[in-house]
C-alpha cells in the first residue's frame, strides 16, 4: 500500500511503570490510591500535547500466551518482533533471541551451533549469583578481556565454543557439538530469572528473591532428543568453565579493590539452534522500513524481517544527565538523517529500561523528560507534525518489580486530523481513557483479537493503514 505520510514509530524501552495487579484485576483496577508513575511525574509538554490532539489506549506488547491464555513478561525480542507484526506465538519460524542477536553480530555461521545471549555475572562464595549484571559496570576493553579470557581457556580444553561481547555487561555465545552433530535450542536456561514453555522459544522473565541469592539452574533438555540431551550438557560444562577462567581474572581483582561486582561467569540464556526465516516487512506492508537502535537485538531482528537498519552508537556509561542528552540527541539526528530514505521509521530508545531494572523511579522519571526535551521537542518543529507519529513501549519495567511485567503500555498515535479523544497525557491512566481499541477495531479488517485490546502485532498494521488514508 502507498503511504501518504512518513510514519514514526518511537518505541521507549520500559517506559510502563506500575505496581502488579492481585490476580484477576483489570488495569483500571490496580494503579491504587495516590499512585504516581514516572510517565505521570514527567514534565513532558511536548508528549502530552501529542495526547491531548491524538489518541491512546493500552497496548500488550505480545498476545496471551498459549500454554496459559494468560500475558507474561515478555523479553525484548518477543516484544519487538511482536510490534513489527511478527505473532511470535503462531510463527513456527521464530527460533529465539540468541539467534537473532548471534545472527546480527556476525557470529552465525551454520545450522546446528547452539546460539545464546549472555550477561557477565557474578557469583559469590557460596557460588549463588549475588548480581546477574555483575554491576552493570562494563568497560568495552575490560568485556574484551574477559572474552579473551574465557575464549583461550575454552581453546585450551579443546571445548568448540565462542564468546563474543556485546554492550555493557551483556555478551553472545556459540558452542559447537565437539564431533559436529547438530545441536538443538530445546533446553532450559542456567540463567534462572528466565523461563520457557515446552514447544515455544519465547522467554518469560519472572522474578527471584534477593535473599538467598539464587544458584544458577542446571540446564537441562526440553525433549528427549539426543540434540537436545547433549546441548544441555554442553551448557553445563560452558558455564562452569567461564568459572573457572574468570574467577582469578586480574580485572575482576582490580573491579573488586575498587568495590565492583567481579564478572566471574557467563550466564546463557535463550538457545537456539537455526536463524529464524520469517516474512519481510516490505511485503506483509508495502513499505520500505528501518530500525534505528543500540542494541543487537532490535538490529538483527530489522535485517531478518527485510528492514533497513541505522544503528546508533551511544556507548557505555553511567546514565548521567549528559550522557542521557548526549544520547537522545544522537537518536535525533539519526531521525533527521535517515527519514527522507525510508516510508517510515521504528526508533527504539533503551533509556527508561534501565532504571526500571534498578529500582530508580526518579532516574526514570528524569529519563522520559531529556527524551521529552531533547529527542520530541527538536524534531516536532522540523518533522513530526508532517508525520503519522506513534509512540509506545515495548513492556513495562516497573521499578517495585526491578524488572519486566505481563502489564500494558500507553500507545499515543497521531497524525493531522485525527479525532481527539478524551487523553489529556501521555501515562499509563490516561490510556485507559483513550480510543485507540475502537479505531482498531473500525480500522483493521479481519483484527483476530479480543475487543478492546490492542496486541503489538497490530501496531504496524494500524499505523501503515491510518498514514495510507
Amino acid at each position: 500500500m502507498a503511504l501518504n505520510r512518513k510514519v514514526l514509530i518511537v518505541v521507549l524501552d520500559g517506559v510502563g511503570d506500575f505496581l502488579l495487579p492481585p490476580q484477576g484485576l483489570e488495569p483500571k483496577d490496580y494503579f491504587g490510591e495516590g499512585v504516581v508513575t514516572p510517565c505521570q511525574r514527567a514534565n513532558k509538554p511536548v508528549l502530552d500535547g501529542y495526547a491531548k490532539k491524538g489518541q491512546l489506549g493500552t497496548l500488550q506488547p505480545i498476545p496471551r500466551a498459549p500454554w496459559s491464555g494468560q500475558y507474561i513478561a515478555p523479553q525484548s525480542d518477543a516484544a519487538v518482533l511482536s510490534l513489527l507484526g511478527v505473532d511470535v506465538f503462531r510463527e513456527s519460524q521464530y527460533t529465539g533471541r540468541g539467534p537473532v542477536e548471534c545472527f546480527a553480530e556476525g557470529l552465525y555461521l551454520q545450522d546446528g551451533d547452539l546460539m545464546l545471549r549472555g550477561n557477565f555475572a557474578t557469583l559469590n562464595a557460596a557460588l549463588q549469583i549475588s548480581d546477574r549484571r555483575a554491576g552493570r559496570v562494563m568497560d568495552p576493553q575490560t568485556a574484551k578481556s574477559l572474552c579473551d579470557a574465557v575464549n583461550l581457556h575454552l581453546q585450551m580444553l579443546g571445548f568448540p565454543a565462542h564468546v563474543k561481547p556485546t554492550s555493557g555487561h551483556r555478551c553472545l555465545a556459540v558452542i559447537r557439538d565437539p564431533e559436529g552433530k547438530p545441536l538443538s535450542g530445546k533446553i532450559t536456561a542456567p540463567d534462572p530469572a528466565y523461563v520457557r514453555q515446552q514447544g515455544y522459544y519465547v522467554g518469560e522473565a519472572v522474578s527471584l528473591p534477593a535473599n538467598p541469592p539464587p544458584a544458577i539452574a542446571l540446564t537441562c533438555p526440553m525433549d528427549d532428543s539426543p540434540e537436545a540431551r547433549r546441548s544441555a550438557e554442553l551448557v553445563n560444562r560452558f558455564v562452569y568453565e567461564t568459572h573457572v577462567a574468570l574467577r582469578n581474572h586480574p580485572a575482576n581483582q582490580s573491579r573488586a579493590a575498587r568495590g565492583i561486582n567481579p564478572a566471574n561467569v557467563v550466564l546463557v540464556r535463550d538457545a537456539g539452534a537455526t536463524v529464524p526465516r520469517l516474512p519481510s516487512t516490505d511485503i506483509r506492508y508495502g513499505a520500505k522500513m528501518a530500525v534505528l537502535a543500540e542494541m543487537p537485538v532490535e538490529c538483527g531482528i530489522a535485517l531478518m524481517i527485510g528492514m533497513g537498519v541505522v544503528p546508533v552508537d551511544t556507548g557505555q556509561g553511567k546514565m548521567t544527565e549528559e550522557k542521557m542528552i548526549s544520547d537522545y540527541t544522537k537518536f535525533r539526528e539519526a531521525v533527521e538523517a535517515s527519514i527522507e530514505e525510508y516510508d517510515g521509521l521504528y526508533v527504539h530508545i533503551k533509556g527508561p529500561d534501565l532504571p526500571g531494572h534498578d529500582g530508580e523511579a526518579d532516574l526514570k522519571t528524569r529519563c522520559i523528560e531529556l527524551i521529552d526535551t531533547h529527542f520530541f521537542q527538536p524534531l516536532k518543529e522540523k518533522l513530526i507534525d508532517q508525520c503519522l507519529l506513534a509512540v509506545t513501549g515495548d513492556h513495562s519495567t516497573p521499578c517495585p518489580m526491578k524488572g519486566h511485567s505481563s502489564g500494558p503500555v500507553p500507545l499515543l498515535v497521531w497524525h493531522p486530523g485525527i479525532t481527539a479523544d478524551a487523553a489529556t497525557a501521555f501515562d499509563e491512566v490516561q490510556a485507559l481513557a483513550g480510543s485507540l481499541a475502537a479505531t482498531a477495531d473500525a480500522t483493521l479488517a479481519g483484527r483476530q483479537v479480543e475487543k478492546g485490546a490492542l496486541h503489538g502485532p497490530d501496531l504496524l498494521a494500524l499505523v501503515t493503514t491510518l498514514a495510507a488514508k
